[in-house]
C-alpha cells in the first residue's frame, strides 16, 4: 500500500514541443530530440531512444537524442535551435511559449486524460500523513522548473506565507522523479514530490522501491517475520528482465554520450566500434585579416571566418586540429597547407583568380588535385592528393 499525503490535478504531462526547423530552406540533415531527467539517464535512453528512432524512421532522417541533467539545460538549447523536438515538463512549456513561441505538438494520455497529479509522499515508517507534517523535516524537489516535484508543493506552501527555506530543514534536487523515489525508500529524506504517472509506473511494474522492505518485516530474536506482501515474487529478480539477448539497444550510428555509456555499462559492454572523429585543418587566408580582439586599420576587416567554421566543425562532430591565419603570399600559403596535418584542409579565400589568391597553386603543390571548380558559389573548389 503507497503511502503518500497529499495530490493535486495539474497540467499536461510531458509535453513533446517542436521549433522552427533551424536551417532555412532545407530539412535539418539530423533530428535532435531533447530529454531532460524526469527519469534516471539509463532509463531515459532505454524508454525514449525508442520514440528517437521510430521519428527517424517515420521522417526518414537521422535521429539523436540528446540527454541533459537539469530542464534548463534543454530550454536553453531550444531557445538557442540546438534541438528541433524535446520532452518536456508542462510548466518549463508554459514558460518558454511565452518566451520565445515552442508549440505543442503532442501529449500523452494516461487511463484516457490528458492530466498527472503531484505526489506528496513519505517513507511507511513515518507517522507523517498531512503535508503541514513535513514541517522541520527533509524533503527532495525534482527540479526547479518540475511542475509535480517542485511547482505544487511550493504552491502550497505559498498559499500559508510560507517558503521552502522556512519550512523545511532541508532539500535538495534530485533531477528525477524515479530517484526521489528510492530516495525516500532509502530513508535519505523525509519526503518527496513526485510526478504520479512515474510513480503508479514504478508500482505497476515491481520497481526494486516496491519490493518487501525492511519496514515491512519485523525481527524478533533472529527471526524475520514479513508482515506485507503485495504479491508474490514481488521481491525476485530475474536475469534479463530489462533486455533480452539479440536486443537491440542502439542503433547504428548513436552517438555516445553519457547516457549511452550507462546504458551500455549496465549490460556489462565495455568496448564497441565506433568512427573515429574527423580531423579538420581551418587554414584563413588574407592579409586584410585581423582577430576580434587586436587593433584594426583602416584597411583591414575583422576575422569571423575562423571562429564560425571552428564552431561549425564542432557542431557537426569533428575535431579541430588546429587553426592557422595566412598572409596573402604565396610561400607562406605553400608552406601552411604542406604543414597541415588533418583528414580535411578547409581554406578560406584565396581561391579567386587576383594576383594575391594562392590557394590553388599551393595546394597543387603539395600534390593536391583538384576533383572539381566553379560548380556553385557555396562550393569553391576541391582538391584530393
Amino acid at each position: 500500500m503507497r503511502k503518500y499525503i497529499i495530490s493535486i490535478i495539474v497540467l499536461v504531462v510531458f509535453p513533446v514541443i517542436l521549433l522552427p526547423a533551424p536551417l532555412s530552406g532545407s530539412e535539418p540533415p539530423v533530428l535532435r530530440v531533447g530529454v531532460a531527467s524526469m527519469i534516471t539517464p539509463v532509463s531515459a535512453v532505454r524508454y525514449y531512444q525508442q520514440i528517437v528512432d521510430y521519428l527517424s524512421l517515420k521522417m526518414g532522417l537521422d535521429a539523436e537524442m540528446i540527454h541533459r541533467t537539469t530542464y534548463d539545460e534543454i530550454d536553453l538549447m531550444l531557445e538557442e535551435k540546438k534541438l528541433e523536438v524535446a520532452f518536456i515538463c508542462s510548466a518549463p512549456y508554459v514558460l518558454d511559449q511565452k518566451r520565445f513561441g515552442v508549440e505543442l505538438l503532442v501529449a500523452p494520455v494516461v487511463n484516457g486524460k490528458p492530466y498527472y497529479r503531484s505526489d506528496i509522499i513519505v517513507h511507511r515508517q513515518n507517522d507523517i500523513s498531512t503535508f503541514g507534517e513535513l514541517r522541520g523535516k527533509s524533503f527532495a524537489f525534482v527540479d526547479p522548473k518540475s511542475n509535480s516535484g517542485k511547482l505544487y508543493p511550493v504552491y502550497w506552501l505559498t498559499r500559508r506565507n510560507l517558503s521552502p527555506d522556512d519550512f523545511f530543514k532541508k532539500y535538495l534536487y534530485s533531477y528525477s522523479h524515479n530517484k526521489s523515489v528510492e530516495m525516500v525508500a532509502k530513508k535519505k529524506v523525509d519526503g518527496a514530490a513526485v510526478d504520479s504517472i512515474v510513480y503508479g509506473y514504478m508500482l505497476a511494474t515491481d520497481s526494486p522501491y516496491a519490493r518487501v522492505r525492511v519496514e515491512d518485516t519485523e525481527d524478533r530474536n533472529d527471526v524475520v517475520n514479513i508482515l506485507s506482501v503485495k504479491k508474490q515474487g514481488q521481491d525476485l529478480r530475474y536475469r534479463g528482465e530489462e533486455f533480452q539477448a539479440g536486443d537491440l539497444l542502439l542503433q547504428k550510428r548513436t552517438k555516445i554520450s553519457a547516457p549511452q555509456i550507462a546504458l551500455l555499462a549496465s549490460v556489462g559492454v565495455t568496448k564497441v566500434k565506433v568512427f573515429k572523429p574527423c580531423e579538420v585543418a581551418v587554414l584563413v587566408t588574407g592579409s586584410e585579416l585581423v582577430a576580434a580582439g587586436e587593433e584594426i586599420a583602416d584597411h583591414q576587416i575583422r576575422d569571423s571566418n575562423m571562429i564560425m567554421l571552428k564552431s561549425a566543425i564542432r557542431e557537426s562532430g569533428g575535431e579541430v586540429s588546429h587553426c592557422l591565419r595566412i598572409s596573402d603570399e604565396g610561400q607562406a600559403t605553400r608552406t601552411a597547407i604542406g604543414k597541415a596535418k588533418a583528414d580535411i584542409i578547409l581554406c578560406t579565400g584565396g581561391v579567386s583568380v587576383g594576383r594575391h589568391d594562392h590557394v590553388k597553386e599551393a595546394a597543387k603543390a603539395n600534390g593536391f588535385a583538384p576533383l572539381f571548380w566553379r560548380i556553385m558559389t557555396l562550393i569553391k573548389n576541391r582538391y584530393r592528393r
